[in-house]
Formats: structure tokens, sequence, C-alpha cells
């Protein structure tokens, strides 16, 4: 069974589940959201990274150009691939996304508390580790409405802008999966010292019921791999 956004949205829900149960729901919503900012900011750095590394600026056309995802085969194969409508280009380029399997994840889940976070601060915090001057918010999402809206505010695009991903910085989903898995256990450690293998125990074994040991042993190989890197 392949990694793929479901995956990922399942790791969320479900360090959303524990840290609400052992922490307390405001405890728990607040670690939460820190590390789904750290994971989302370490995607950005990373991109801003690779950006003036090839001498190019750090603006919204690029930020589009050297981002680290792209729909997997298997959910475009299912048509539960992310659905995106525009609303205006310039001076702000704004959109709905009408389908998203992050969503359709976290809803079979029954957690709309941590799409509800995850889904309303990932972009954001991926732009502000980018660029924090780029103004990217998220008015509405698909937890508490019929789309979401992401807004870029004087996002700089017009017809011709050159926004075309690169596709040799996308990364797969066994790697996307493990940077949150990863990311939000080391705030756990850090933050909750005296519930964290209780929450870490819940994920695992929720993880491998779900998705099975051979793909929980793919997730632990990237144990020591710095996501800071590019």
């Amino acid at each position: 069974m392949p990694f793929t956004e479901m995956t990922q949205a399942f790791i969320a829900g479900t360090y959303y589940k524990y840290l609400t149960q052992i922490a307390g729901e405001n405890r728990g919503q607040q670690i939460f959201l820190h590390g789904v900012r750290w994971y989302g900011e370490q995607r950005g750095r990373r991109m801003a990274q690779r950006v003036l590394r090839d001498g190019e600026d750090l603006n919204f056309a690029n930020y589009s150009k050297y981002g680290e995802w792209a729909s997997s085969q298997e959910m475009q194969q299912a048509n539960m691939d992310n659905l995106v409508e525009p609303i205006s280009l310039s001076p702000d380029y704004s959109y709905k996304v009408i389908r998203c399997p992050w969503h359709a994840q976290f809803s079979k889940m029954d957690v709309p508390g941590a799409g509800a976070w995850y889904c309303k601060d990932l972009d954001a915090s991926i732009c502000r580790g980018y660029n924090p001057t780029i103004r990217f918010e998220v008015p509405q999402t698909l937890h508490d409405s019929d789309y979401c809206i992401q807004t870029i505010y004087n996002a700089g695009l017009t017809k011709d802008s050159d926004t075309a991903k690169k596709m040799e910085y996308v990364k797969r989903f066994d790697y996307h999966c493990a940077h949150l898995y990863f990311t939000l256990k080391k705030v756990v450690c850090q933050v909750l010292p005296n519930g964290a293998q209780q929450v870490l125990q819940g994920v695992k074994e929720d993880f491998v019921a779900q998705w099975g040991q051979p793909m929980w042993e793919q997730l632990c190989a990237f144990e020591k791999t710095d996501f800071e890197e590019i």
C-alpha cells in the first residue's frame, strides 16, 4: 500500500486524537497547532533555500514553482485529488478548494477538529517559512464551509507568470508523512514529557492497524533525516 495524502492526514488526525485525550482539549490543540506550524515552516524554509540557491527571488511565483508536493497518482486515479477553482488572479491571488483528500480522511476518521486546525494553518505556515512578508490566509475550510478559500495578498501574478512546478523538487509522500510524524513526535516529547509515550504508543498502534507494519517500518526509516536539509 503506498503513502498518499490520506496517510499524511491519518498521522495528523491520530496525533490530534491522542493529544486532546491525554493533554486535554485546549492544551492538546495548542500542542498540535504548534507542531503543524513547525512542520509547515520547515517545508517553506527548504523551498526558500532552493530558490536562493538558484539565484531567484522569494516571490509567490517561485513559491508555486518550488513547492514540494503534487497530487499522488492514487488520489488522481480515484478522483479524490485536490480540485481547485480560481477566484481572482490580481492583485490578490485567491482560489477555492472544492475537493481535498486530507479533508476526506479527517472526515472519515471523525476528527473535524484536527482538520480545522491543520487545514486553517498549514499553507500559511509553509508560506511564512518561505517568506514571512507574503500574506497567505485561509478564511474558510471544507471543515466549516462548502469549500476552502485560500488567498495570497498582492501575490504579483499575471496571466503570463511562470508558476509551473519544478517536479524535481517534489517529494514522495513517504517523505512528507515521515516529516510530519517526526516533527510532531519531537514537539510532543519536548512539551509533554509525562504524556508523550502514551501519545506515541497510540499513534503507532493506530498506524500499524490501519496501514500495516511494513509501512510503519518505512516511515521509521526516516528517523535520522534532517528535514531542514535540501
